[in-house]
């Protein structure tokens, strides 16, 4: 349960049972009350840690997660002490349809972050770091939900910064931002820009259906706006902690956040510190922020000079300059980087595909993230050959960062495509959550598939 383990014991009355109890000391909202009920095997991984999930993966996951205890330190060192006692993860079957739920003491996380290299453990980052912000603050309502996420994802970049180094942090809010530039751009595209402002109206909305990571990476990059003028990294350390001390054991809005903000830095409130920020530009408006932040690029300049060769190849018999070498030093973020560059290109031909396949083999990755992001990739340039690999990972994935768009581009790709989504989904249907496959029933009925 999302609480402190106290044990168990048999039925007082019924010796064929067997009592499970916890305990949960601190205020929480309801959402986050949470049980899980399975055949769970467990591991320790940290002083405050185990790992649970099903006994065939006990051991890749504790080896995956098991920097988690640094992370929870580097936390604390920004925002405080951990008051929740424990923090252990559970790993789901693949039908979670999320990366992962800061449920107090026990987050849930998808086992697409299984890479085998530790190289999509950032996500522990943000989910304990909403054991301050989200867990003990949280947003008011889900208008605010970035007071929930924009804070979280600035906090687990800020750890990323103390376990890694500054330049880390930088390129995961560039990656960020162009995930935030391709949601927005999606939105507008089907007429819901409206979905798009940090704070959106959502009277007469369902909040599943404006979820996006636009209040996850507009909020993160608004907080790293203010941290830059307010005189660079570390400057709000502080702040936060004073912000979470203040309002923790219940609600917040925008408002009351603000006004704590230039309350907390009136000296430089009155030095004229912040005169440049637009506040209903950044928080009201909707589209992309009014400014971009300056993200330190050294470990983005490698991938985008590579994306930039590839989306300039006209003859294919230039992709000979190309060869495995040139990822072999990248991280699993430095590639993300580079197909997402890719994807803000015109679309790549199925030639160029097919030697980017053979020079790279992006096929056979493991790692989810680069998987997802090279098949959305060979959508766009109507790659047949790849349909069949996008319909295993829609078979057996039930993550909606993947496979809310895998279905919506595989829709784009004719009648034929169209025919294998709606198939993929008949079969698979049950399989997924039900937020997500209302999503993805929403994407075929849209697309006129049924």
């Amino acid at each position: 349960m999302g609480a402190e383990r106290l044990g168990s014991e048999p039925h007082a009355s019924n010796p064929t049972l067997t009592v499970f109890s916890f305990r949960q000391n601190v205020p929480i909202p309801s959402y986050l009350a949470a049980l899980v009920v399975g055949a769970l095997e467990s591991k320790r991984i940290g002083p405050r840690s185990h790992v649970w999930c099903e006994k065939e993966m006990v051991e890749k996951a504790a080896w995956e997660f098991e920097e988690t205890e640094k992370m929870l330190s580097a936390a604390e060192e920004v925002v405080g002490e951990y008051l929740w006692g424990q923090y252990d993860i559970l790993v789901l079957p693949p039908s979670f349809a999320y990366g992962g739920m800061e449920n107090p003491c026990l987050t849930f996380l998808s086992p697409s972050l299984l890479a085998g290299d530790r190289s999509l453990a950032n996500v522990i980052a943000h989910e304990l770091s909403h054991s301050w912000t989200g867990n003990l603050v949280t947003n008011e309502n889900w208008e605010e939900f970035w007071m929930n996420e924009g804070f979280t994802t600035f906090l687990e970049r800020r750890i990323a910064a103390k376990v890694f180094n500054e330049k880390e942090r930088h390129l995961q809010a560039s990656v960020g931002w162009n995930q935030m530039e391709d949601a927005i751009r999606s939105f507008e595209k089907q007429g819901k820009a409206h979905y798009t402002p940090l704070v959106p109206e959502l009277k007469g909305l369902h909040p599943d259906d404006v979820f996006s990571c636009i209040p996850y990476e507009k909020g993160s990059s608004f907080l790293f706006f203010l941290e830059t003028l307010l005189g660079g990294p570390g400057t709000l350390d502080g702040f936060l902690k004073a912000y979470i001390a203040k309002f923790r054991y219940g609600t917040v809005t925008t408002e009351q956040w603000k006004q704590f903000l230039l309350e907390y830095f009136h000296k430089e409130v009155s030095n004229g510190v912040l005169e440049e920020v637009e506040w209903e530009k950044w928080i009201r408006e909707p589209g992309m922020p009014p400014l971009k932040p300056m993200f330190d690029t050294t470990l983005a300049d490698a991938s985008l000079a590579l994306a930039e060769k590839w989306a300039a190849v006209q003859d294919i018999s230039s992709t000979s300059q190309f060869s495995s070498d040139d990822i072999t030093n990248m991280s699993s973020l430095a590639l993300q980087y580079f197909l997402d560059v890719l994807k803000t290109k015109p679309p790549l031909s199925v030639q160029v595909l097919e030697a980017m396949e053979k020079t790279y083999s992006f096929n056979r990755t493991e790692n989810a993230e680069i998987k997802y992001r090279w098949l959305r990739l060979c959508l766009r340039g109507r790659w047949s050959a790849s349909y069949p690999l996008v319909i295993e990972l829609l078979s057996k994935q039930g993550r909606m960062k993947y496979i809310v768009p895998l279905y919506r581009e595989l829709c784009e790709c004719g009648e034929e495509a169209k025919a294998m989504a709606t198939a993929t989904f008949t079969a698979n249907e049950h399989f997924y959550q039900m937020m997500a496959a209302k999503k993805i029933s929403d994407i075929l009925k849209s697309s006129g598939c049924f």
